[in-house]
């Protein structure tokens, strides 16, 4: 599924998980308030902790902006903001 997208809605009623594979890039919106956890399959190294923006337009994520009341109203970490295009992460890394 290279540069496809898939959308879950999980919440405190339903339990659901997602299972995301290594090699797969994820991101979440929170629409009220939430503790998300992850669950690595092997030790977290920060220096090779990479991403892509989250509003990358070659990847087209529909993202429910009007329920989280908008752009404006987004909370994202520095991190968040400074990552790269897909483009350009696929660049360095290649893709699958």
């Amino acid at each position: 599924m290279f540069r496809k997208w898939q959308a879950f809605d999980l919440t405190g009623e339903n339990c659901n998980q997602v299972y995301v594979p290594v090699g797969c890039a994820h991101g979440f919106l929170t629409l009220e308030d939430a503790v998300v956890v992850y669950k690595c399959g092997e030790v977290f190294y920060p220096e090779g902790d990479e991403g892509i923006v989250w509003d990358d337009p070659d990847i087209g994520v529909e993202w429910p902006l009007k329920l989280a009341r908008g752009r404006e109203s987004l909370t994202l970490s520095n991190k968040d903001r400074q990552l790269q295009s897909f483009e350009r992460f696929v660049d360095i890394y290649g893709g699958f």
